[in-house]
């Protein structure tokens, strides 16, 4: 048998073959993990939360509330004599104006001042203590309000704050939180208020509702702690009524 002689030029040929056969394999690999789809963009629109104290008085100029994320206000009582608990009082209606582009749950935070009217001295912190001091239907079958001590200690201290807090999301343009004579003070109220002032104020926030989960076995006070811890926090714990 005679063996034939591989040549230089063909030796040659077969390198470049083998390295002409590795850049077309390496350079399929590179250019499978490099595709891209085409750019595509798009753009979201933040919903715009707007509410606002309406003043339903009318023959007293709208000076209550402040516009923008929250008011406060103080609501107006004409029979300011002589009231007993569990009496309705005759008040204007507290009405919130929503102008939020989104449902929101609504959150007022009220204080109670119980002020003894010969010494000036509060007499009751209606923040801790644990009767209901007033009832504007909240918690009853059907109401759209709870009723609601928030506690937390975020701010480097204890602050317990008593609200209102809208249990079901809310896209009315008027938002009644207290309805015309809908005010009276609570039957449980003991006689720690006899001879008292009491001023009642009102502080009201708003956050959107659809960045909350609630399912059907979400209870209201779990609702409240949510929605109330929510507001607390996006304002850098520094609500105080």
């Amino acid at each position: 048998m005679t063996k034939k002689k591989v040549s230089g030029q063909t030796i040659a040929i077969i390198v470049l073959a083998i390295i002409l056969m590795a850049t077309v394999a390496f350079g399929g690999v590179y250019a499978y993990y490099s595709t891209s789809t085409n750019k595509v963009s798009g753009k979201i629109v933040m919903a715009t939360l707007s509410i606002d104290y309406k003043y339903d008085d009318p023959d007293t100029p709208e000076v209550e509330g402040v516009k923008g994320d929250s008011g406060e206000s103080q609501i107006l009582i004409t029979n300011v004599t002589e009231v007993v608990p569990n009496e309705i009082l005759e008040n204007t209606p507290l009405i919130v104006t929503n102008g939020s582009t989104a449902p929101i749950y609504l959150v007022v935070f009220y204080s109670v001042i119980a002020e003894n009217r010969l010494t000036h001295v509060p007499v009751v912190d209606v923040k801790t203590d644990g009767k209901k001091v007033i009832d504007v239907g909240a918690d009853k079958p059907g109401s759209e309000w709870a009723d609601y001590v928030f506690m937390s200690d975020k701010s480097g201290s204890i602050n317990i704050m008593r609200c209102l807090v809208t249990i079901i999301p809310q896209n009315k343009s008027e938002i009644t939180v207290i309805g015309s004579n809908g005010l009276k003070l609570h039957k449980d109220m003991n006689n720690d208020y006899q001879n008292c002032d009491i001023c009642f104020t009102f502080h009201a926030y708003a956050i959107g509702s659809n960045g909350f989960q609630f399912s059907d076995t979400t209870t209201n006070a779990e609702k409240c702690e949510q929605i109330v811890s929510a507001i607390y926090e996006a304002y850098e714990y520094k609500i105080t009524i």
